[in-house]
């Protein structure tokens, strides 16, 4: 028996929407990447609470879920999946557990214990592309795991692009002699999704509510009822 494959999707999550488990829903039954998703709600990324910082210093409204709320709306979210990819989602509190600032280099290390034998691969968003070489210990990411990047503002091959003209950039800006392979990133070929948590945070604190026709349209009822009982972005 070949040994699992498990890839590892981690962000805010803030809220989780469909695109969220639309992409969970690509890897499973368009593509051999994964028998298993593990999606890690994180306490909050350091680049995100630096964000966050600017943004109240500046005196903008700045509406965050708190880390165990996010939790639970991922595993309200995932109940809307069919049975089928429901076996094959884990939602694990590893990050939300331990204390800021979140690393992703930390979470894969506690994984590869839990999985022991297998192939742990990481999810990221095209958007962190540019920034990768500022993740904590991006080069043992590199060597340890394969990366695949899933389309969120470009495609593919726009993606494949960006990934040449960049190299050089995370050389440079880490002060490391160079990334001489990148054969284990990969550029994925998903359906650009339009749903955006910030978007949708911003029009629940405008209205006060989940009436919106972006809450509407992009919140499953489980997690619309869920954040309208707990009055999270207003």
């Amino acid at each position: 028996m070949p040994a699992q494959k498990t890839l590892y999707y981690g962000g805010t999550f803030d809220p989780p929407n469909t695109g969220h488990l639309q992409l969970i829903s690509y890897i499973l039954n368009k593509t051999d990447l994964a028998d298993c998703v593990i999606v890690g709600p994180t306490r909050r990324s350091p680049f995100k609470s630096l964000d966050m910082e600017q943004g109240l210093a500046l005196g903008k409204n700045v509406q965050y879920a708190d880390p165990e709320h996010r939790l639970k709306m991922m595993q309200l979210a995932i109940m809307n999946s069919p049975h089928k990819d429901r076996k094959k989602i884990c939602v694990t509190e590893a990050e939300i557990k331990r204390a800021e600032p979140s690393y992703t280099i930390e979470t894969l290390g506690y994984l590869r214990k839990a999985i022991g034998k297998g192939r742990l691969g990481i999810l990221i968003g095209d958007d962190h592309l540019e920034t990768f070489y500022r993740w904590q210990s991006y080069l043992e990411i590199l060597r340890l795991h394969p990366i695949y990047v899933f389309a969120r503002h470009c495609n593919a091959q726009q993606n494949s692009d960006r990934l040449k003209k960049i190299q050089k950039n995370w050389s440079e800006n880490s002060g490391t002699h160079g990334i001489q392979d990148l054969s284990r990133v990969f550029c994925l070929s998903n359906p650009l999704c339009v749903s955006s948590s910030s978007n949708l945070r911003k029009e629940m604190y405008e209205r006060k509510g989940v009436n919106g026709p972006l809450a509407e349209k992009f919140l499953f009822e489980n997690v619309r009822n869920y954040i309208l009982q707990k009055k999270l972005y207003w």
